[in-house]
């Protein structure tokens, strides 16, 4: 994420120099600056948006990616340091379980109600994880408002980002995703990877969603393990999502990471107690290997 505000931060100052176009883009993007450095908090965040909205129809494509990735840099730093954590926990007891949503005509505080409009209208969301509320960028509402002035990439990383901040990989560590779902999100990364290669406004994260899926799709999560702990024997329903996959994709990365993992599995006929620290150790460095050299691979 750092990488890509340097990027940005560079784009900005390439295009400073340009011709008939210094003084607006240049201001626009000095002034969103000052918006969000220093100390965050939810009234800086309606104010950096309303700015945002209001100004990035007047610059370019570039430059309004590189706004839009330094806004969703402050959004996550708020998240991170979440300075009204204390308003957060006193949320809670308006928080309906069964529609997912707060009932706000309960909420009678009103700097509860303040606090909750200004994190709605700056880009984030409440949602249930693992029992806890918790913040998240609202990705879904960015696109919304900034998709006809962003490039492309980014764009698309967002469309898949919606999905994963939407249902993650595994809760309780737990897999919350089916396996073909899974290669799903995994092969939407790597056509981004493949698509945009070494575009550093999408690379960090892309290959992170790409890297983690792979993950759980090789090896399960703790608590849904690929072999199953009693039986030691390999998920039925991964061998039918795995060779699915490889079927429809031939040419895709996953479906090479797929045909060597299969070849291990063949040595082991399909079985792994997770007991035995030889196999084990086997195991994980193998899936290790195919998710490093997958990552080498997607970017050729």
């Amino acid at each position: 994420m750092k990488h890509r505000i340097v990027v940005a931060c560079i784009i900005f100052l390439l295009l400073s120099f340009l011709p008939g176009c210094k003084v607006s883009e240049e201001t626009i993007a000095s002034d969103f600056n000052k918006m969000i450095e220093g100390t965050v908090d939810s009234t800086k965040i309606v104010a950096a948006s309303t700015y945002l909205q209001e100004n990035i129809k007047s610059v370019s494509r570039e430059t309004g990616t590189g706004l839009l990735i330094q806004y969703e840099e402050y959004l996550n730093r708020y998240i991170k340091e979440n300075p009204d954590k204390g308003r957060l926990s006193e949320l809670v007891v308006f928080y309906d379980q069964k529609t997912k949503a707060f009932d706000e005509e309960k909420i009678k505080n009103s700097e509860l109600k303040v606090y909750l409009e200004e994190i709605q209208a700056g880009g984030l969301k409440i949602v249930e994880y693992e029992s806890n509320l918790v913040l998240r960028i609202d990705y879904e509402m960015l696109l919304e408002q900034y998709e006809s002035y962003v490039g492309s990439a980014i764009v698309e990383l967002y469309r898949l980002t919606a999905k994963v901040t939407d249902e993650p990989i595994t809760e309780e560590a737990i897999l919350k995703l089916s396996y073909e779902a899974l290669l799903e999100r995994a092969l939407e990364a790597e056509t981004i990877l493949k698509n945009y290669p070494g575009d550093e406004t999408v690379l960090a994260d892309a290959m992170w969603i790409y890297t983690s899926h792979l993950n759980a799709i090789l090896m399960g999560a703790t608590n849904s393990p690929i072999f199953d702990y009693k039986t030691q024997a390999f998920s039925s329903e991964a061998m039918d999502a795995h060779i699915s996959f490889m079927q429809s994709h031939p040419e895709a990365t996953l479906t090479w990471v797929l045909k060597e993992y299969y070849t291990y599995l063949t040595s082991t006929s399909f079985t792994l107690d997770y007991s035995d620290k030889t196999a084990s150790k086997v195991f994980f460095e193998t899936c290790d290997w195919l998710v490093s050299e997958a990552e080498k691979r997607v970017q050729k």
